[in-house]
């Protein structure tokens, strides 16, 4: 079974860069560009481990992983930086 990794990356060219070099490694890969959209792919796709750019629209990466710590359904979910 593939490990899934939920990568957000608001930066088309890094965020294609980085697909690419996960995708390599044998991960399934989901791919958003928002905390937002993070939010409700947590939820559906339950990633093993989350890849996650600091500077995105609307909400900071400092927060989003905040949010996501002091939830009990995702606080043990690995968060590269």
């Amino acid at each position: 079974m593939q490990k899934k990794v939920l990568l957000i990356e608001d930066d088309s060219f890094l965020g294609n860069l980085a697909a690419e070099s996960i995708k390599e490694q044998g991960f399934e890969l989901v791919q958003v560009t928002t905390a937002e959209e993070a939010k409700k792919s947590i939820e559906e796709n339950k990633p093993d481990v989350i890849v996650l750019d600091l500077v995105l629209p609307g909400v900071s990466g400092y927060d989003f992983l905040a949010e996501i710590k002091k939830n009990d359904k995702t606080k043990a979910i690995p968060v590269i930086i």
